[in-house]
């Protein structure tokens, strides 16, 4: 079983060629087809419809994660939200508190405010990473140098 889930959060994230048959609202599908062609609001759209079966979408985590990378490569911060909690609390991927917070620093960087209260519910931080690089060199600097 282990092995299963291994194999599927390796696999590259992508979404059926055609909706699942239980979608049969004209717009569910076409927001699905909005999606397979690259749409970003549509993937992300998706993912949620799979999170919370809506609009005749199964409950699906693994397909709503792989609906949000995909919209995350793509910049979409929400989606980046998204898959920090599913890293998070292992929902649709495999939990992994690391990829949790790289997720949720991406959603905060693009002004995901529910990110930035999570990171610093979380103790970590909001910096950018040019914001962080500065950082550490001064602070590098002023212990080492100085």
């Amino acid at each position: 079983m282990l092995s299963a889930l291994f194999m599927m959060s390796a696999c590259a994230p992508m979404l059926d060629p055609q909706p699942p048959s239980s979608v049969t609202h004209p717009q569910a599908i076409a927001l699905y087809e909005k999606a397979l062609a690259g749409d970003i609001e549509a993937l992300y759209s998706v993912g949620l419809y799979y999170k919370w079966g809506w609009n005749g979408f199964p409950k699906d985590a693994w397909k709503a994660a792989d609906a949000w990378e995909l919209a995350a490569k793509k910049g979409h911060s929400n989606a980046y939200f998204q898959l920090g909690v599913a890293y998070a609390n292992g929902t649709g991927r495999l939990m992994n508190q690391e990829k949790a917070t790289r997720y949720f620093r991406r959603a905060a960087r693009r002004g995901n405010k529910a990110a930035v209260m999570v990171l610093e519910g979380r103790g970590e931080s909001v910096l950018s990473e040019k914001e962080e690089n500065e950082a550490f060199r001064d602070e590098f600097f002023r212990k080492y140098v100085f």
